[in-house]
């Protein structure tokens, strides 16, 4: 039961991950798109590390991330 509940977090927060690795890249790409060919930075890897935060890693604080 306990490996089925670990198992079920893991795909939840890898699957989270993909979404927002994918959204931040078209968010990316669209900008760089728009602005004609200006790098366009959305701060990828907090919104990363606020999901780690939002799903419970202990250790990245959502509220740093949020503020950067």
């Amino acid at each position: 039961m306990v490996d089925s509940a670990t198992s079920s977090a893991k795909q939840m927060l890898y699957g989270t991950l993909l979404i927002l690795t994918f959204v931040s890249g078209l968010v990316d790409a669209a900008g760089f798109l728009a602005l004609g060919h200006v790098f366009t930075a959305n701060m990828t890897g907090s919104v990363v590390l606020m999901a780690f935060a939002l799903v419970g890693t202990p250790e990245p604080s959502s509220l740093r991330s949020f503020i950067a």
